[in-house]
C-alpha cells in the first residue's frame, strides 16, 4: 500500500501544535505503510453481542418469558446505543428456557463462535446471573477466556467492566 502522502520531518516546529500534527501524520503514515492501521481501527471499534437468557427455573416461577427478554433486550440495546459510535451491535444472543448452570446453550456456543471468529470483541448481559450461575465457570470466562481472546465483558446492572481499572 502506498501512503495517502508523504511526511517531512524537516517541517516539525517547537510550536505543540504543530508537532502534534505532524506526529500523528508520522504515525498514521508507519501504521499505514505496515498495514497496521485497519488493524488498529478494528481493535478500537467495539463489535458488541448482547447475550440474554430466561432460564427454565425462572419461567416455572412464574416470569412471563417473552417480556423478560423483550425487557432484557430493550435494556441492553439502549446501554449500548448510549455508548456512541465506537460501539457496533453486531447480534444478539437469547437462550430461552435454559440453565445457567452450565454452558450448553445454543446461542451461547452459537456467540463463542462468532468471537473465536473474531466477529464479536464485547459482550454485554443485564446481570452477571444471565451470564451463568455457575461461579466457577462463569469465572473461567470472565477472568480467563474473554481476556485471552480479546473480548471485553460488561454486566450493565452489577456496575462490572472487565476493561475498567476499577474492576480488577
Amino acid at each position: 500500500r502506498k501512503a495517502p502522502y508523504n511526511i517531512n520531518m524537516a517541517n516539525v516546529r517547537t510550536s505543540n501544535n504543530f508537532h502534534c500534527v505532524e506526529v500523528l501524520h508520522l504515525a498514521f503514515y508507519q501504521a499505514w505503510e505496515g498495514g497496521a492501521m485497519l488493524e488498529q481501527i478494528e481493535k478500537t471499534i467495539y463489535k458488541v453481542a448482547i447475550y440474554i437468557r430466561l432460564s427454565k427455573e425462572d419461567v416455572d416461577r412464574g416470569y412471563d418469558e417473552s417480556e423478560s427478554i423483550k425487557n432484557q433486550r430493550t435494556l441492553l440495546t439502549e446501554y449500548v446505543q448510549k455508548l456512541g459510535l465506537k460501539y457496533k451491535l453486531i447480534d444478539t444472543y437469547i437462550d430461552q428456557g435454559f440453565t445457567g448452570t452450565n454452558f450448553n446453550r445454543p446461542d451461547f456456543q452459537r456467540m463463542v463462535r462468532d468471537i473465536e471468529n473474531g466477529k464479536i470483541n464485547m459482550v454485554v448481559t443485564k446481570d452477571l446471573s444471565r451470564l451463568g450461575r455457575d461461579y466457577i465457570e462463569t469465572g473461567e470466562y470472565i477472568e480467563k477466556w474473554f481476556p485471552e481472546n480479546n473480548v471485553r465483558y460488561v454486566s450493565v446492572t452489577d456496575g462490572i467492566d472487565t476493561f475498567e481499572a476499577s474492576n480488577g
